[in-house]
Formats: C-alpha cells, sequence, structure tokens
C-alpha cells in the first residue's frame, strides 16, 4: 500500500479466499467465442470461502495451510458447513507468508465477523434484573451477524438495556431459539427506531443454528 499513496490511488480492500488442489484449467466455449477460466470442486470450494472473506482479509483453507507448511503464519478460524461437503470446512485467517522476505497482511479494521441483511420477523421483550418483562413487542431484523443484529421497533429502547429475543419459525429452516442481546444504539428512522444490538447469550444450540442460518445464506449469494 506504500507505493499506492504516493501516487494519489484509492485504496482498495478485497476479501480474498486460497484454496489448493488439482483442477483443469483452459479454454473453454465454442469456436467464436471461448474464455480462459478454470473448474474443479478446488474452485467451488474457494469461491464459497470468498463469501466469509471481510473486508481487507485473506482466508485460506486447511489444504492451502498444510501446503504453506511453517511458512503461514494464521490468526482466527472460522468453521463452516457447506451443503455437500460432509465434513466441517475451517478458514484460516491468514497473517503473514514467511519465505526470504517476510509478506504481511497489511491490518485493515474489519467487522469482528460477517453480516447479512435479511428480512427475519422477531418479538423482543425487555428483562429487568431477573425478570422478564412479558410484554412483547414487534420487530424486523434487517441485518444479522454472529456476534450481532439490527432491527426496526416501533419504539426505542434505552441504551445498554438488555432484551429477549425470539426469532419467527423461518419456511426450511431449523428454530434458532432464545437469544438474549444488549441494546447497544437506538436511533428514530423513518418512523420507528433502528436499534443496533450486541448479542450476550444463548445456549449452544442456539448459537449454532444461528451461525448455520448466516453461513448458509453467506455461500448461497
Amino acid at each position: 500500500m506504500s507505493s499506492i499513496k504516493p501516487r494519489g490511488l484509492p485504496e482498495i480492500f478485497a476479501g480474498i479466499a486460497l484454496n489448493t488442489g488439482r483442477l483443469v484449467a483452459g479454454s473453454f466455449g465454442a469456436e467464436a467465442h471461448s474464455e480462459y477460466t478454470v473448474i474443479g470442486d478446488v474452485v467451488n470450494l474457494a469461491s464459497r470461502m470468498e463469501s466469509f472473506a471481510l473486508r481487507g482479509q485473506v482466508l485460506i483453507s486447511e489444504t492451502t495451510r498444510a501446503a504453506a507448511n511453517d511458512r503461514a503464519e494464521v490468526g482466527a478460524v472460522n468453521v463452516v458447513r457447506f451443503k455437500g461437503i460432509s465434513h466441517p470446512v475451517q478458514l484460516y485467517e491468514l497473517r503473514a507468508v514467511r519465505a526470504a522476505q517476510q509478506y504481511s497482511v497489511p491490518p485493515v479494521e474489519v467487522r469482528r465477523a460477517p453480516r447479512i441483511s435479511v428480512r427475519l420477523e422477531a418479538t423482543f421483550r425487555q428483562i429487568d434484573g431477573k425478570c422478564i418483562r412479558p410484554a412483547s413487542i414487534p420487530g424486523l431484523i434487517n441485518d444479522i451477524g454472529y456476534l450481532g443484529l439490527r432491527a426496526e421497533l416501533p419504539l426505542g429502547l434505552p441504551d445498554a438495556s438488555d432484551v429477549l429475543i425470539t426469532l419467527a419459525p423461518q419456511q426450511g429452516l431449523p428454530d434458532v431459539g432464545d437469544l438474549y442481546a444488549r441494546v447497544v444504539q437506538t436511533v428514530p428512522w423513518a418512523g420507528h427506531f433502528r436499534t443496533s444490538l450486541e448479542l450476550s447469550s444463548a445456549d449452544p444450540v442456539s448459537r449454532q443454528r444461528l451461525k448455520d442460518l448466516i453461513d448458509e445464506s453467506l455461500w448461497r449469494h
């Protein structure tokens, strides 16, 4: 990046995914038009992996990490399940490559986890101490991730207040269950209150079901 800034060029932080394996490469198509491309399972997996790469992040597969041996310095690991693959896939965040010269991935302030745009109906109930208020507040979740969400609510909730969230059943998807969250910020927005919440606790089954819902949406789109 140091050679880009003096020339006045914009910095681009794209998510990148690397996978290692055997594939078929060549020009495919008709005589009138053909394109050079690569095909194979290893390519399909790399494409799915790329959906999980955050801004400025490089993800590598287990096969790439093994091929790099001790030359790859990795950080956080995300375990993902893909349809059509029987075993969980480990995605490693690449931090640096050690060779004759060490190459580091430039640090970028990125989201802590993937997020997706959704339209999920849910009910919210406020928590006072250890008591859950019986009154339910209907809301629409429009952005959700492993660690938090954003919802449109008919009323404003106090910052730092705790709530119990129950997602409405989604057709074809497992019931996520109850999620506990804390209000981070509430702002008036188009006749509603746009509310950002950080997930505070959930049972392991609910956490995994929520992650599965997000993961499947990411690689499908």
